[in-house]
């Protein structure tokens, strides 16, 4: 019961942040956002072409050193990939994390975003390091908005492992106005 809660409590919370369709400019502000916050423990870099982010990095703040000869140094921690269509709807957004002993960027996870009418979905996929790819995507979530109806469907789906087809995990109601300011709802 407890574990459910919690599920259905973050798929909330993803239906209200990712349910709309997002494009190079949301990837943009949240980068900016980032940047704009020094208090925490993370900086944060870019690379941007045509105003347009292609890859983020996250470095964690590290204090070296005692008393007053403690200084602050910034080590790599995560680099964002981004795709986008021709739209600007972001496709794919491939995680990688810092390897210090290799001192290299190593893939652990792929968001793919498809856009159809009335639904997104999001994929997840995990890096294996043995074939050195992708598995195919193991979850998604559908966000789904009913034609005239007020309200609309966040479902969770999973692979059981050797099977292809998804398993439905949790499906949740959620008020349309939580998807309003996406291209899913008309007003």
């Amino acid at each position: 019961m407890k574990k459910s809660l919690i599920v259905a409590a973050m798929m909330l919370l993803t239906a209200a942040a990712q349910a709309q369709t997002i494009t190079a400019s949301d990837v943009m502000a949240t980068y900016q956002n980032a940047v704009n916050n020094t208090d925490g423990k993370y900086c944060y870099n870019a690379e941007v072409e045509q105003g347009i982010v292609r890859t983020q990095y996250v470095y964690l703040k590290v204090k070296e050193g005692r008393g007053r000869h403690a200084i602050q140094t910034l080590r790599p921690h995560l680099k964002y990939l981004y795709d986008y269509d021709n739209e600007g709807r972001l496709l794919t957004r491939t995680t990688q994390l810092w390897n210090g002993d290799l001192a290299d960027w190593q893939p652990t996870c792929q968001l793919s975003y498809t856009y159809l009418p009335g639904q997104n979905i999001v994929e997840c996929s995990y890096w294996d390091s043995l074939s050195q790819s992708f598995l195919h995507p193991q979850s998604k979530v559908v966000y789904e908005v009913l034609p005239n109806a007020s309200i609309g469907f966040v479902s969770n789906y999973h692979r059981v492992k050797g099977q292809a087809d998804y398993v439905l995990s949790e499906m949740m109601a959620v008020p349309n106005q939580m998807f309003y300011g996406s291209d899913l709802v008309s007003k």
